[in-house]
């Protein structure tokens, strides 16, 4: 006797992710303040070296997440970066334990300044200039950050 033949079973659609900016695949998403940002992830010493180096853009919802495996005072620079940047450090219980502006390479060349988090921090998220004001992002308040 013959097997059956399967029938599809219906799927619900998934809600699509929103298009990112240059190629680049988006992989999570961040509610803080009173944004949504949609969130790159950089979880392995080579992506977060990387970074947004080279980006001549970034959309105004769009950023870059660092994740580490554990909390500790967090350092950044800005070597290859084209676009001014906020950076928001969150803790382990994920509030926001800083926030700072960094300038792009070509303005503060040859001495390149670092950027480290006031407080040990797992998590950075890279956004334009000038959203973590918009959004009212500031030390003390609740990041929900989520895969997408």
């Amino acid at each position: 006797m013959p097997s059956p033949t399967p029938q599809p079973t219906a799927t619900a659609t998934p809600t699509p992710a929103p298009t990112p900016a240059l190629g680049s695949e988006i992989q999570a998403a961040a509610s803080i303040g009173s944004c949504e940002l949609f969130l790159e992830v950089a979880d392995d010493p080579e992506e977060r070296a990387v970074g947004l180096m080279g980006r001549e853009s970034l959309g105004r919802d769009r950023g870059m997440l660092f994740v580490y495996a554990d909390e500790q005072v967090l350092s950044f620079w800005m070597k290859g970066t084209l676009i001014p940047l906020d950076i928001i450090f969150i803790n382990g219980d994920s509030v926001v334990v800083d926030v700072q502006t960094m300038r792009p390479e070509h303005e503060t060349a040859p001495n390149l300044p670092i950027t480290r988090s006031v407080a040990p921090a797992r998590y950075a998220i890279e956004v334009n200039e000038g959203v973590a004001d918009e959004c009212g992002i500031e030390p003390g308040i609740a990041a929900e950050i989520r895969s997408i």
